[in-house]
This record gives structure tokens, sequence and C-alpha cells, in this order.
């Protein structure tokens, strides 16, 4: 009888809890260090090197290093109108001032283009922001960055803006 009593009570309490609303989920922030990317040619890999800090451009005067990288990020809360994500670096030390060119693409799980930004900058140091709509970060959509690394530039990481 008393093993009844207490199936009875349990049986209670999970149909309880199971009732009470739960909290809603929220997507993360997610930060990534620059070090999954590659270069984008066989010719930019002698240009780049990885670093603690993220990926330099090791040459001083010569050609930009093109890099592609890929972005984890999480799905968007149920809510959210949009999602972003920034990127962080610096342009180095060239006297003739050469920007930064980034570009971050989303596709669909089929291969399909939703959506792409571009930004250029001269800043010393930049923190890029790309903002996509709900759309065209559904979630089942992949993301990636491709940017163009200076001489002597560093690009320090990218940061998926949930």
């Amino acid at each position: 009888m008393r093993s009844r009593v207490f199936t009875l009570l349990g049986v209670a309490c999970a149909i309880a809890l199971a009732c009470l609303p739960a909290s809603p989920t929220h997507a993360v922030n997610i930060n990534t260090l620059t070090g999954n990317c590659k270069g984008a040619s066989p010719e930019d890999d002698p240009r780049k090197a990885l670093a603690s800090l993220g990926v330099v451009n090791v040459s001083s005067t010569g050609p930009y290093a093109w890099v592609v990288c890929t972005i984890p990020r999480s799905p968007l809360a149920s809510t959210a109108k949009t999602g972003g994500f920034y990127v962080d670096g610096h342009n180095g030390s060239d006297p003739t001032g050469h920007p930064t060119i980034c570009a971050v693409f989303a596709y669909g799980w089929t291969g399909l283009l939703m959506a792409s930004w571009t930004i250029t900058s001269r800043d010393p140091s930049y923190d890029l922001l790309f903002t996509f709509t709900a759309n065209e970060l559904s979630t089942y959509t992949y993301t990636s960055l491709v940017c163009a690394i200076p001489p002597g530039g560093l690009l320090r990481g990218v940061t998926a803006v949930q």
C-alpha cells in the first residue's frame, strides 16, 4: 500500500511539473577566434599565420591575404527580428592605409545564398557589425566569413550575436 501511495504521489508531481510553463530558451552569443580560417587560395596560405590573437598577414608590403572562416552560431530566439556578427581586427602599421575588406555570407540548407554583406574599414582597429534579418538567419542557415587582410593586418575574431 505504501509503495502505491508513493507511486501516485510521484505521478502527480510529474504531471504538475510538466504543466508548469517553461521559461523561454535564449540563444547565446558565440565568440570565435579566427584559428579556423583557411587561405582562400594556395597563394594565400604562405601570407597568413595563425597567432594567439588570430590570423595575421605576415607580408609587410605584399598583397592581401584572403581567408575564409566558418562562423559557428546557434539558432535565433523565436522572438528575434535580427541577428548579427561582429568582426574584430587591426589593419596593421601599413603607411599606405590599406583597408580590411570582409563579407559575411548566409546560406540556406540547400546551398541557396540567403544574404550577404560586405564592409570595408580603414580604421586602425575595427569592430564591424553585420546585421541580418531573422528570415535570412533561419534555424538551418549556415554562415561564413571571407576577409582580405592587408599587409601586417590582424583578423582577431568573430562573434555571432543572438
